[in-house]
């Protein structure tokens, strides 16, 4: 609730039904992470346009 508060402040009016409505089909689910999470930043050409599948420029 303190997330959609701080981002969301005029929906709250319908946080309880919400809640209600989808608690049924909800999971909370906890990892816990062995090593610091990696990743590769999106590449983009000159034009701006994102290269994807490998493509080269």
């Amino acid at each position: 609730m303190v997330f959609s508060w701080c981002f969301l402040p005029q929906h709250m009016d319908a946080f309880d039904q919400s809640i209600a409505r989808s608690l049924s089909r909800t999971a909370v689910v906890r990892i816990t992470l062995t090593e610091p999470p990696t990743g590769k930043r999106k590449q983009y050409d000159k034009e701006g346009v994102e290269m994807k599948y490998g493509r080269m420029e």
